[in-house]
């Protein structure tokens, strides 16, 4: 067992004293902490007993702070990236949520941290973060400290015992666009005006803005799906897109995160004209990139929110007053969805057609916007009919008033 004992010391004339704690850790070998307080000594007595009896003592000179286990683990992320075992956008996402974690908590040995210190500093970024965002500061500690598990620089993680509290609730309903805004926009693409291909200002184009209506609400794209669309995946005889690749700033062309990223969706109408004339454009290209600038270069996923979204936005005089957009281009999936489900089309087809891995993706997100179903129970009250199950209770004497019992 851990002992405590005091030290006293003399330096420059001036005594002072100090408490050790010595004590054995579970490999054998012999290790001291020392302490100004005594309280602090004892406090840290009784957990070293507790954490070498259950093997899961550490002691802090082995240990690392977090801001070092957070590097190293972005380390070996890049290594993995650099395999293709890692998108590019998930490492960006975690460098540059890494950096904004306060240098206080950067400090702390992995020994000392607690899941109260990560939510104090989880409640002070909600004041300036969204949620989701907050959300990932915190992901990034969590998977910091477990690569550090793996390392032996830790034997528990702390979040796990003492989860941090935050952000807890039911998830907020995803926005999605109006249909009068939905028409709005259509319109807007409808009568712009009528350009040679790829011409306007700053290269600008009609067409982009079409294809990216077209493809948003009435094929439910992802931006990165957009981008990387592929000359080779559009089947106009089949009446098909055949989603095979998705295209990103760091990674470029790839193929989607998930199995069910890989997926075909029908051609609608307004998808098949925009397609068809950018097609002819370009001389009925078999291979390529289906969007393009003048160049001939595909669009950046950030080039098509950041700029031909909100020109497009504009166009159709659907800017607040600041002049942001007033629902983004991702939105547009939600309404292609939204679209789908008031046709009743069965959630598990919907969610095929987007590209969730899960159902439970789709109804999560999406739970809204389904009616109530009670088609199980009718089916079940038809088997019953079927089955004469009304009447297979056996038959009971009536009761009189002198037998019925309250």
């Amino acid at each position: 067992m851990a002992s405590v004992a005091k030290r006293k010391r003399q330096h420059n004339g001036v005594e002072s004293e100090t408490w050790v704690v010595r004590y054995t850790d579970q490999s054998g070998k012999r290790r001291l902490k020392t302490f100004d307080k005594k309280k602090d000594a004892d406090a840290f007595r009784s957990q070293v007993d507790i954490d070498v009896r259950d093997g899961t003592h550490v002691a802090p000179s082995q240990s690392v702070t977090l801001g070092r286990a957070m590097d190293a683990y972005l380390e070996d992320c890049k290594a993995r990236w650099k395999r293709g075992e890692l998108a590019g956008n998930t490492l960006y996402g975690y460098e540059t949520k890494a950096k904004g974690i306060s240098e206080n908590l950067r400090r702390r040995r992995l020994t000392e941290l607690t899941g109260l210190m990560v939510e104090d500093f989880a409640n002070e970024m909600r004041v300036r973060y969204s949620k989701r965002t907050v959300q990932m500061f915190v992901s990034v500690v969590s998977l910091s400290i477990g690569y550090a598990i793996r390392r032996r620089w830790l034997k528990v993680n702390p979040l796990i015992h003492d989860r941090v509290r935050m952000v807890v609730g039911e998830r907020e309903a995803v926005s999605i666009p109006s249909k009068a805004q939905i028409g709005q926009l259509i319109n807007s693409i409808a009568t712009q005006e009528k350009r040679p291909y790829l011409t306007g200002p700053r290269g600008e184009s009609p067409i982009i803005r079409a294809a990216i209506v077209a493809l948003g609400i009435f094929g439910g794209l992802r931006r990165g799906e957009m981008a990387g669309l592929q000359w080779e995946d559009v089947d106009f005889i089949e009446g098909v897109l055949r989603l095979r690749h998705s295209y990103s700033r760091i990674d470029k062309l790839k193929a989607p995160k998930t199995k069910a990223g890989k997926r075909s969706v029908p051609m609608s109408s307004p998808i098949r004209a925009v397609l068809q004339q950018i097609w002819e454009g370009h001389g009925r290209p078999t291979a390529g990139y289906v969007l393009t600038g003048r160049r001939g270069l595909p669009f950046c996923p950030n080039k098509l929110t950041s700029f031909h979204w909100p020109a497009t936005m504009k166009h159709a005089g659907l800017l607040d007053e600041k002049g942001t957009p007033l629902f983004s281009m991702h939105e547009m999936r939600h309404a292609y969805v939204s679209l789908l489900a008031e046709q009743n089309l069965p959630p598990l087809v919907i969610s095929r057609l987007v590209g969730h891995s899960k159902i439970a993706v789709t109804m999560d997100v999406y739970a809204h916007l389904f009616p109530e179903d009670n088609s199980g129970a009718q089916a079940v009250e038809r088997a019953v009919a079927q089955l004469g199950g009304a009447t297979m209770l056996p038959p009971i004497a009536a009761m009189d008033a002198t037998t019925a019992r309250p």
